[in-house]
């Protein structure tokens, strides 16, 4: 064999190696991908401190920067002051805000996101103390129940009603789907 033929012939087993290795990358790429989690999703783009829409599965829309997660919930920095809790169950839609880049979700994303070891039920528990001015969304419920956050339980919350002076009222956390939080 001549060096024109050894040469001819290396060349094309790296060309070979080369296009093995592009397709096992993109099937890689591809299994990643159908890995992919909503979790996952949120948690990228909680990372990135992304401005999102998100739509619940009761219809309602909220903008803001999504500014954390929870094990069960997503947190919406919603102005200054004011954060929404809204449950993972209860989103429908999350939408990056235009001209955000926002990658394509990989079944690997988000594994360190911070805070994902609270539930809602343990963040609400430890803003009660301060009893902040909340505005409270359960699953097939019409209005809001809002008022001062008084104690969270093991599966209830306590508000002191604004509409009622000194009334309290009990909401059950398994149908807890948003939470607005008011701060200072």
């Amino acid at each position: 064999m001549s060096d024109e033929e050894l040469r001819r012939l290396a060349d094309e087993q790296r060309a070979a190696d080369a296009a093995r290795g592009r397709a096992r990358e993109r099937w890689l790429r591809q299994q990643d991908r159908e890995e992919a989690t909503l979790r996952g999703a949120l948690a990228s783009l909680v990372e990135g401190a992304v401005v999102v829409r998100l739509q619940t599965t009761a219809g309602r829309a909220h903008n803001g920067v999504l500014a954390g997660l929870g094990r069960d919930f997503c947190r919406l920095r919603v102005t200054e002051d004011r954060d929404m809790f809204i449950t993972i169950a209860a989103l429908g839609v999350v939408e990056p805000a235009p001209g955000t880049d926002a990658p394509p979700v990989s079944g690997t994303a988000g594994a360190s996101a911070a805070g994902e070891d609270l539930t809602l039920a343990e963040v609400l528990g430890r803003l009660a103390p301060d009893s902040p001015w909340v505005s409270l969304r359960c699953a097939g419920t019409a209005e809001p129940v809002t008022g001062s956050l008084c104690a969270a339980g093991v599966d209830v919350l306590t508000v002191r009603l604004d509409r009622e002076a000194g009334t309290n009222c009990y909401v059950a956390l398994s149908a807890l789907t948003e939470a607005t939080v008011r701060f200072g």
